[in-house]
């Protein structure tokens, strides 16, 4: 703001005397149209490109993570049912054995299985996702906040700007001095180095043994790089 009064008196000051040319009229309503338009063209990529990602993590979750929590949850019933103790695998035997409580029993047994491994799934869903959630949240609230901006600063313009001789030369002198001038390339930064981060990482796991303990460390590796972005 301290460099748009500095120009607005300015101009002023230098073209006091001087009366206001239609090119004034004819900025102010186009920079008004441009401001909105950009406004919900930011919005909208930002919201699309962070879906991918989200989307990217979503797929990674269930094509790597899921089946690991899966197998794992597996090996521990196995584990119990070879030290005789009440696991899945022992209830299935029994009910295929003609045992009717056993038949009824697996049925619950399988259900709370499911139910604790779709719970684990979902915990570390949230939990790679959040990251992302909150970059993108950030970037709609800032993004929000420069156009918030730039519209009162425009209005100020308008009432003070005169003496424009070429609208496109001035559209680029305002919206440098309203602050947008690296809204654009900020985003843009933000969101690319994201996508990269995603796409590494997410590529990267998904050639892991989904059996396998190696899935945990590319999943510390993937938290690790998305906490990154938020900063």
């Amino acid at each position: 703001m301290k460099q748009l009064i500095i120009f607005i008196l300015s101009i002023v000051f230098l073209y006091g005397c001087a009366s206001i040319p239609p090119e004034s009229v004819q900025l102010s309503s186009t920079l008004g149209n441009d401001l909105q338009a950009l406004h919900k063209s930011h919005r909208a990529m930002i919201t699309l490109h962070y879906g991918k990602l989200k989307g990217q993590i979503n797929q990674f979750v269930d094509d790597v993570y899921a089946p690991y929590a899966i197998s794992q949850s597996l090996k521990i019933e196995m584990d119990d049912f070879n030290a005789g103790n009440e696991s899945l695998p022992g209830l299935i035997k029994d009910a295929s054995e003609g045992n009717d409580d056993a038949s009824k029993e697996v049925l619950l047994y399988m259900q709370d299985f499911l139910e604790i491994a779709n719970e684990d799934i979902e915990l570390m869903r949230n939990e790679l996702l959040l990251p992302v959630q909150q970059q993108e949240e950030k970037l709609l609230l800032e993004v929000d906040n420069a156009y918030q901006n730039a519209i009162y600063a425009n209005a100020t313009l308008t009432a003070h700007l005169q003496s424009i001789r070429k609208v496109k030369e001035t559209q680029s002198k305002a919206y440098q001095l309203i602050g947008l001038n690296d809204v654009h390339e900020t985003i843009t930064d933000y969101a690319v180095k994201a996508s990269e981060i995603v796409d590494e990482a997410t590529k990267t796991a998904k050639k892991v043994d989904k059996t396998s303990d190696e899935v945990l460390v590319k999943i510390d590796e993937l938290k690790h790089k998305l906490e990154t972005i938020k900063n």
